[in-house]
């Protein structure tokens, strides 16, 4: 599915832009925050107007074709859109700032990667399992069923991706 995602520099040229635009379209804004941040994303039969808060993470943005939808990542939440119409299907707050999600369709679920947790949620947005670090998250790395994070204060775990369980905790130096 193709897309075009356009930066927008202040609210009133998003809706001088939204006015020219003919197609169906959906405002999403980020409550919690003064927005600072717009974004247009035009579909061939749609518009999503994002208005968000920029905690320093880009939206992330994620067509899903089978379904004419798009999933967002952005501020601290994560929003599953359907482009006919266009309408909200769910929407999920996070707890903190969000990093990235990553689509995992063997299990048929999401991963979200947030400041201090790492969420679980099926295809419909229920909350599966969150995990939530001891620090903020610093990296993060993905491999076929795990999830490997360390935070600040130096831990290290492996995250088992289908029931959030942690399979062993790694030591800091400074703890032996």
């Amino acid at each position: 599915m193709n897309y075009l995602a356009t930066n927008i520099d202040s609210k009133s040229e998003l809706y001088e832009k939204l006015f020219a635009i003919k197609s169906p379209t959906l405002l999403l804004t980020f409550n919690k925050e003064q927005p600072n941040e717009f974004l247009l994303l035009q579909f061939a039969q749609a518009t999503i107007e994002l208005e968000t808060y920029h905690f320093g993470i880009r939206p992330q943005i994620y067509p899903i074709e089978q379904t004419n939808s798009v999933l967002i990542g952005h501020s601290q939440e994560l929003i599953y859109c359907s482009i006919d119409g266009p309408k909200i299907i769910w929407r999920q707050n996070l707890d903190d700032c969000f990093f990235e999600f990553k689509i995992i369709d063997e299990l048929k679920m999401i991963i979200v990667i947030s400041e201090t947790a790492v969420t679980s949620f099926n295809f419909s947005g229920r909350e599966l399992w969150r995990h939530s670090a001891s620090d903020i998250i610093i990296f993060f790395e993905f491999s076929t069923f795990e999830i490997k994070i360390v935070t600040m204060d130096e831990h290290t775990l492996l995250l088992n991706l289908k029931t959030g369980l942690s399979r062993n905790r790694v030591r800091r130096a400074d703890d032996y």
